[in-house]
């Protein structure tokens, strides 16, 4: 028996089935999303791999960060908005300035500077601070609550930040 459906006939209602979930999933792989299996929309967070370069501080200071040190940086993007989340753990911080920063992954281009927000401890000191992207828009700049105050130079793993930011994103 053929089954007529306007675009062609099919022999049965599985290859109609199997039709229409083959176009469901050719659209989700246009769209770059995933599904779940009720048919929402999943967007999966992308771990991004330790690099110890990504890790700077601001002028001549250092921010060490081993790949014991990261415990978290990874990044989604839903539509033309990216959310990248960071948990940095025993680092350490050489030198005095007011940043540390942390380089974009995966060739990330923002538009324009968003703010967000991280928790961090300098020292022994906990607070809440400034997350915000540079002028260049290629890395996150972490400040203390006070962004006038210097990260403490630290060599006994004692600096920690964890934090998210939320921008827009040329695709």
């Amino acid at each position: 028996m053929r089954i007529p459906t306007g675009l062609r006939s099919f022999l049965s209602l599985r290859e109609v089935a199997q039709t229409i979930s083959d176009m469901g999933k050719a659209i989700s792989l246009g769209w770059g999303v995933d599904h779940r299996p009720d048919g929402t929309h999943k967007f999966s967070w992308v771990d991004v791999a330790h690099d110890a370069t990504r890790y700077t501080g601001g002028g001549t200071m250092t921010w060490g960060v081993t790949s014991d040190d990261q415990k978290l940086l990874a990044y989604r993007i839903v539509g033309d908005t990216c959310e990248v989340q960071w948990r940095i753990e025993r680092s350490d911080v050489g030198g005095g300035s007011t940043q540390l920063n942390i380089r974009l992954p995966d060739g990330i281009r923002p538009t324009k500077r968003s703010p967000g927000v991280h928790y961090y401890d300098d020292a022994g000191t906990e607070g809440i601070g400034l997350a915000r992207l540079n002028a260049e828009l290629t890395q996150i700049n972490l400040y203390k609550y006070n962004s006038a105050s210097n990260w403490t130079l630290t060599t006994s793993d004692n600096t920690w930040t964890e934090g998210t930011i939320t921008f827009p994103i040329t695709q």
